[in-house]
């Protein structure tokens, strides 16, 4: 898998080139090289060492790690938003149907859901059935939402388990192999569905969206949707964030299965609380 996406390369090209620029959102490497294959080798400043904490999946993120990770998102989604870099020195980072490996990463898609589908699992409900039924149906309208403009760089898997927390309040994100270029909102989406309990998500998602907003006109970005359009925005790519989990059920071994269930769990209860499918087949009829 990470040589036939790319990761090593991706992770590599990313610490080399744009990971200073990022103030914590990212640690210090003192080295990282890709070679052949999925041979590669990195060396971090030690987190732990420094005071931080690394979060897994399985843990309950409270809201100030909640709110450091919306303020990270905006600084690295601001720091890059349509910049000239992307089509420059950073131009390695791909859009969503460019990237190395994706006609694979396709198959892996389709095959998770399916696949989760068949375990017959609890979480599975009426309205995580019907998301998945929408993904098969609508998945190339879909697939072109994540190369609709304003483009910036995504870390590009942002889930809880990619997490860490600075001593100083701020947060930060570790694992850079899928870097890609698409809509911010896509990734604060994949986090917050994915990685906060549902009762937390409820309460605080129209504010973290708000505070995640407000951090990019700070960065300096001038073309921020509005409040109701970044909404529906989260509520849309809740789907892709559900797709992601499901493969990890379909596919034992890429997460510890205490993280691979609190992740699942996490994303069908979004999908059925924020009425995703409804959402789709209303957009793509």
């Amino acid at each position: 898998m990470v040589a036939t996406l790319g990761m090593a390369v991706n992770e590599a090209r990313f610490y080399n080139q744009a990971a200073d620029d990022l103030n914590g959102v990212a640690p210090h490497a003192w080295y990282a090289h890709a070679g052949a294959g999925a041979r590669f080798l990195i060396v971090l400043d030690d987190i732990v060492a420094a005071g931080g904490r690394p979060y897994a999946l399985a843990d309950r993120c409270d809201l100030a790690h909640a709110q450091g990770l919306v303020d990270a998102f905006a600084t690295l989604h601001a720091q890059f938003w349509e910049s000239p870099r992307l089509l420059g020195d950073l131009s390695w980072v791909r859009t969503w149907s460019t990237r190395t490996g994706y006609g694979m990463l396709k198959l892996f898609y389709a095959r998770g859901r399916r696949g989760a589908l068949r375990r017959d699992r609890l979480e599975v409900t009426p309205a995580v059935r019907a998301v998945c039924a929408a993904l098969d149906r609508h998945a190339e309208a879909y697939y072109r939402e994540f190369e609709a403009g304003p483009l910036t760089l995504l870390h590009g898997d942002s889930h809880l388990g990619n997490t860490f927390a600075w001593p100083d309040g701020r947060s930060g994100l570790l694992d850079w192999q899928v870097i890609w270029r698409g809509p911010g909102l896509r990734e604060v989406s994949y986090w917050m569905t994915t990685g906060l309990e549902p009762e937390l998500r409820r309460t605080h998602e129209r504010e973290l969206i708000a505070r995640y907003l407000d951090g990019l006109r700070a960065g300096g970005v001038d073309a921020v949707p509005s409040n109701d359009v970044a909404f529906d925005q989260y509520r849309l790519f809740t789907a892709e964030a559900w797709d992601a989990t499901a493969m990890t059920v379909n596919w034992p071994g890429l997460q510890e299965q205490k993280n691979t269930d609190a992740a699942f769990r996490r994303a069908c209860v979004a999908v059925d609380d924020l009425q995703t499918a409804a959402l789709m087949n209303e957009r793509y009829r």
